[in-house]
């Protein structure tokens, strides 16, 4: 073999061997990118949510001007500082939100960040079902029209300095124009899905004439509230399927005239809520 058929050979080779390392480089790559891909098809939304729970963060209240002059608000644990030169913030809405297009068209808005006894406060902006949430609430109009809501721990007022959709929500970051950091109370924290609080009794609260009978009356209908829907979050078909039983034996019951029965079944059906929403502390607030 001349010397130019054996280049010719050695070249064909050299091809040949680089080809089967890259089909082998192209074979881990890909199950590579699967094994990703399947773990990250296997996360969990809800245990995920309740993993990135274990993290507490403040409360706060976001609002604006609506697009027809009216404020809009709601209540928001994603918000974050971000940079002090220049001074950004940052938070998230869900796109699903029925605020997102308001919060979207707003130059400005308000962050309210909550103290500790503002729990009513937090609830009312969470709601859906409140027709105006600013109702009875005492606020002022801030930069661009946004509610600086009175009592809280401090109020950061933002010019809009961006957005970005990201996921199933949407990040806004503010320009901080002006602040105000008055109040000395501690801040709300919210921590696997409820607020933070000394674990002390309601009715403990009520002997010791801590809270009179009207006050105790709305604190418990607010911590069933947040059973309720923890329950709704967390229970497991076993849950489900035990509450269903006992909503049957309470209609059953509805029409007889033992009492004492009727009781009973009304406080396991507490007691099946409060189990399902695995929320020892609230659980021990309601007591």
């Amino acid at each position: 073999m001349n010397a130019a058929a054996e280049r010719q050979v050695n070249a064909a080779e050299e091809r040949q061997v680089n080809a089967a390392e890259e089909r082998q480089v192209n074979a881990v790559t890909e199950r590579q990118v699967n094994a990703v891909a399947e773990g990250v098809a296997a996360i969990d939304p809800k245990v995920l949510r309740n993993a990135l729970s274990t993290f507490p963060t403040g409360v706060a209240i976001m609002t604006a001007r609506g697009p027809d002059g009216r404020p809009v608000g709601l209540t928001c644990n994603s918000f974050n500082s971000v940079s002090l030169d220049p001074p950004l913030v940052s938070w998230g809405l869900r796109l699903s939100s029925s605020n997102l297009e308001a919060f979207r068209l707003a130059p400005a808005f308000t962050v309210n960040i909550l103290a500790e006894g503002q729990a009513a406060l937090s609830a009312r902006f969470a709601r859906r079902d409140v027709g105006d949430k600013f109702e009875g609430v005492g606020w002022r109009e801030g930069l661009g029209g946004a509610a600086v809501l009175d009592g809280c721990v401090a109020s950061f007022q933002c010019e809009k300095f961006a957005e970005q959709t990201a996921g199933d929500h949407t990040l806004f970051l503010g320009k901080v124009v002006r602040f105000e950091h008055g109040e000395r109370s501690d801040s709300m924290v919210f921590y696997r899905g409820e607020y933070m609080m000394v674990a002390q009794s309601l009715s403990e609260l009520a002997a010791s004439c801590s809270v009179d009978a009207a006050d105790l009356q709305n604190a418990r209908r607010l911590v069933y509230c947040m059973l309720a829907r923890l329950a709704c979050e967390r229970a497991t078909e076993a849950d489900f399927a035990a509450i269903e039983g006992n909503i049957a034996a309470l209609e059953e019951a509805a029409q007889s005239s033992d009492v004492e029965t009727r009781v009973a079944i009304g406080l396991e059906f507490f007691r099946l809520i409060a189990g399902a929403a695995h929320s020892e502390v609230l659980l021990a607030v309601a007591g």
